[in-house]
Order: structure tokens, then C-alpha cells, then sequence
């Protein structure tokens, strides 16, 4: 379905990348298939992170990562299981471009859609020990507090947390 939406937009052979995206993005028609199709991967998700779909996974773009992981409707066994296949997509041998200088920008972007506070102490102290985290701590110490501080806290004080 969604590969035959896109391909009748995609038969146009003198378009540029800008005209393309505003075609795109001003289809209402459009934005609802991409909402089924991100729907339709969140509920399969845990497929899409295993070895068998990992050239898949692997190939996304920045902008379809974020959508994907800005769905709540996530189905994942847990918090850091994302987070590994998130790493794994970021260390992706073909995509050097997710790495270096470009690397501070693209974390910014991708991690406040993973829910630290859901992760258990030890699957966040793994975080803290990652390459990434030692690497970015700007990035990353606002985060594993706040997941400490989740944790550590009763419900009843968490509502106010930030």
C-alpha cells in the first residue's frame, strides 16, 4: 500500500528534492498513509530491530527514525532494547555521516524520543558507559538524571519531574 502510494508520486522525472517534499508534505492524503505505515511498524517493531530486517533497519534516514521512535504506540520489549537498535543505527557501517561532527546534532534530535526513565539502573548505567555518552555527557547527563531521578522518587513526586 504504502509503496504504491509513493511510487505515483515518484514517476515524475523532472522533480527536485524541494518540490518533492512540498508534494509531499502538503498531501493530506499522504501524511494519513505515513501515519498507518508508522502505525503498522510500531506494532512489528521488535521484527524490524532483529538481524533477519537489520539492512532495513539500518538504511532509515534521519527523519524516518525520528518518526518512528516519536510513536507512542511503540511495541518493544523494553526501553534499552531500543536503545541498542538505535546504537546499532547510528554505528551503521554504510552511514559514516551518523558519526563525528554530524554525531552531537543527530543525538540532539533522536534522544528525547527514548524514554530513559523507563530503563531499569543497570540498563542505564550501560548507557552512561557507552561510547556515545562518554563522548556527548552534554547530551546525555539531563537524560540518565532525569531516569535516576524517575526512578529513585515515588510516584507522587515524579508528576513534577523535569
Amino acid at each position: 500500500m504504502c509503496r504504491t502510494a509513493l511510487s505515483g508520486l515518484l514517476r515524475c522525472k523532472k522533480i527536485d528534492k524541494v518540490k518533492m517534499r512540498t508534494r509531499l508534505n502538503s498531501n493530506p492524503l499522504l501524511q494519513l498513509l505515513i501515519r498507518a505505515c508508522i502505525q503498522a511498524i510500531a506494532r512489528d517493531f521488535e521484527l524490524l530491530i532483529t538481524e533477519e530486517w537489520e539492512k532495513s533497519w539500518l538504511a532509515l534516514d534521519r527523519d524516518q527514525m525520528i518518526e518512528i521512535l516519536k510513536c507512542n504506540q511503540l511495541v518493544v520489549a523494553n526501553e534499552y532494547r531500543l536503545w541498542e537498535a538505535v546504537i546499532r543505527w547510528l554505528q551503521a557501517p554504510n552511514h559514516p555521516e551518523r558519526r563525528g561532527t554530524t554525531a552531537s546534532p543527530l543525538l540532539s534530535s533522536l534522544l528525547p524520543y527514548i524514554r530513559f526513565p523507563f530503563m531499569t539502573a543497570d540498563e542505564l548505567t550501560h548507557v552512561e558507559r557507552s561510547q556515545f555518552a562518554e563522548c556527548y555527557p552534554k547530551l546525555f547527563h539531563p537524560q540518565i538524571l532525569l531516569a535516576y531521578k524517575f526512578q529513585a522518587l515515588p510516584l507522587s513526586s515524579r508528576v513534577n519531574c523535569k
